[in-house]
């Protein structure tokens, strides 16, 4: 059961943030009493506040680029970012072969770098975001990292992502040593 989140009736004279009396343990013991913990389970982490909707849910309204091969997310679903609209607008493709055709590529780097790509690929599609940590971009890193210090590291591969080591991983997609 979700609760609907109620504002308290406006009030001219109730102190606002960083203004006066402002009580921010009372807005957040309000704030707690207000918001259902079990609301999209897997996505809603209440104990850090944080919400990670998931792009495969129908209720969640992002979604990834429509080009196949590009991660980016997008703030609804069937549109293209704003690289591949651009590249779009100026290769004249009909939208539905330019979205299975084309491949991103990302330029940013420091003069005289090659950029290597992330080596996590989902779908026979391969992360276009340069390399930053253990065969990772920095999205896909951080998502590691995160659930490696809860304990519930998997990411789907980046099982076998290390500093130029491999890692095997168990039937859950867990890592364990390499030989382990």
């Amino acid at each position: 059961m979700s609760r609907i989140l109620r504002l308290p009736a406006h009030d001219a004279t109730a102190a606002v943030p960083g203004e006066g009396d402002w009580d921010s343990r009372a807005w957040l013991a309000w704030l707690h009493d207000r918001v259902d913990d079990s609301w999209r389970p897997g996505e809603w982490d209440g104990r850090r506040w944080l919400f990670t909707g998931d792009l495969s849910n129908c209720r969640t309204s992002s979604s990834t680029c429509r080009t196949r091969a590009c991660d980016t997310i997008v703030i609804t679903k069937n549109i293209f970012c704003s690289p591949c609209a651009e590249q779009l607008r100026a290769s004249h493709q009909d939208p539905d072969v330019f979205a299975v055709t084309y491949r991103p590529a990302r330029r940013r780097s420091f003069p005289g770098m090659v950029t290597v790509r992330c080596s996590i690929t989902r779908d026979g599609v391969q992360c276009v975001r340069p390399r930053h940590c253990k065969g990772m971009c920095v999205t896909h890193y951080g998502a590691w990292k995160y659930h490696a210090t809860k304990g519930t590291e998997v990411l789907p591969g980046a099982e076998n992502a290390d500093e130029g080591g491999v890692h095997d991983a168990d039937e859950g997609g867990r890592r364990r040593p390499a030989g382990g």
